[in-house]
């Protein structure tokens, strides 16, 4: 194991495990996940298939966008 993935091993008790930490929390957050990724999968989980493997919506975006 890499020190790294040592030391990121060692901060995962402080990740949220909520099992709904995926769903949109704030008003527009679920409008602006399906406008980046498309729909969610079956699980409500936004996996971006709906992007090209070569697109990145940040790095395409205007620099007023972001």
């Amino acid at each position: 194991m890499k020190p790294a993935d040592a030391a990121e091993l060692e901060e995962m008790d402080k990740v949220d495990v909520h099992p709904d930490v995926h769903r949109a929390t704030e008003p527009d957050e679920d409008q602006i996940l399906r406008d980046l990724y498309g729909e969610p999968d079956a699980e409500g989980v936004f996996r971006g298939a709906a992007i090209a493997p070569h697109e990145d919506p940040v790095e395409d975006a205007d620099e007023g966008d972001v």
